[in-house]
């Protein structure tokens, strides 16, 4: 595998630092004080191409009325619908669902209509959905150049809330926070396709290795805990 398509977890897209009293402050550097935050650090930049019907690349410039339809996220494979602006689009911009017509009605609706030529679109998992939030953003926490219409609400993903199973998971795309909501509620939803790793966001213990040392490796991110 390449190292064009091999996964990479991205980043956060939060470059900010923070002295002791909260407040915003120059680049740390290595061996300062404080050193270690998330803003001192980049890795992984978040990397996007622009796509057309039947995934074909398209000018950074595109909108949708010159055919943007999907973003290839280049880090994690992952293929995103782009909102359409048109109300009577099946995936218009402003419209909401439940978290079974989600899965079941809208999802759907997509893939009978081929939307940018693919039927198998699905709703993302939380880890799906939360990588392309930029946390150095806010209302909303995504870059609008990739990802224009997004709104600054709630979208579900395919997870349920493990102790309340009437709940749903999702991300609140005004901070980037992961909240859960009644099923029976009408929220967005922005479905998703593809991806360089099948275990992404799966609780699947296949992805993790015992170190032995009091530390466990993830092999889908590589990150180790």
């Amino acid at each position: 595998m390449s190292a064009e398509t091999k996964f990479r977890l991205p980043d956060t897209g939060f470059s900010r630092c923070y002295d002791k009293s909260g407040r915003e402050t120059e680049p740390i550097r290595p061996g300062q004080d404080l050193y270690g935050q998330d803003g001192c650090f980049e890795r992984h930049p978040f990397s996007f191409t622009k796509l057309g019907a039947d995934a074909a690349p398209l000018p950074e410039t595109s909108s949708w009325a010159e055919g943007l339809r999907m973003v290839l996220d280049n880090n994690t494979g992952l293929v995103w619908e782009i909102k359409s602006p048109d109300e009577d689009d099946v995936n218009f911009c402003d419209s909401t669902c439940t978290w079974e017509e989600a899965q079941k009605k809208y999802v759907a609706s997509l893939n009978a209509a081929k939307h940018g030529g693919f039927s198998d679109w699905r709703m993302p998992n939380r880890d799906e959905l939360r990588s392309i939030v930029d946390y150095g953003k806010l209302n909303p926490a995504i870059d609008t150049w990739y990802f224009p219409g997004t709104q600054v609400a709630f979208y579900w993903c395919s997870d349920t809330y493990e102790m309340q199973p009437y709940f749903g998971w999702g991300i609140f795309f005004g901070l980037g926070s992961g909240i859960a909501y009644g099923k029976s509620s009408k929220r967005h939803v922005r479905a998703v396709r593809g991806g360089l790793s099948s275990l992404f966001g799966k609780p699947d213990v296949s992805r993790f290795s015992d170190n032995s040392d009091g530390t466990i490796t993830d092999s889908v991110t590589g990150l180790m805990w």
